[in-house]
């Protein structure tokens, strides 16, 4: 990402894999103003401030409220879905 910065490439969203998904990296992102899109493990928590926001508590992946957005695939049986938090 570094070097696609000095390299004058411009992007808004910074897409990962799962491997990179963790704390200090989505921070580092975050704090350049930037957003990502990364699978996560199902065994990792999550520091959920959509439930409560007041009160925010660490939950397993599987236990935040997903929303499935259906999406196209070139391929009529293949089924692929987008999961996002509410």
């Amino acid at each position: 990402m570094q070097i696609a910065m000095k390299r004058g490439v411009i992007f808004r969203t910074v897409l990962m894999d799962t491997w990179y998904a963790i704390t200090s990296i989505m921070e580092w992102i975050d704090s350049l103003g930037y957003k990502f899109i990364c699978p996560l493990r199902s065994n990792r928590l999550i520091l959920d401030r959509w439930s409560d926001p007041d009160n925010p508590k660490y939950r397993p992946v599987k236990d935040l409220p997903w929303i499935q957005w259906p999406l196209t695939t070139r391929d009529a049986s293949q089924t692929e879905s987008l999961f996002t938090t509410t």
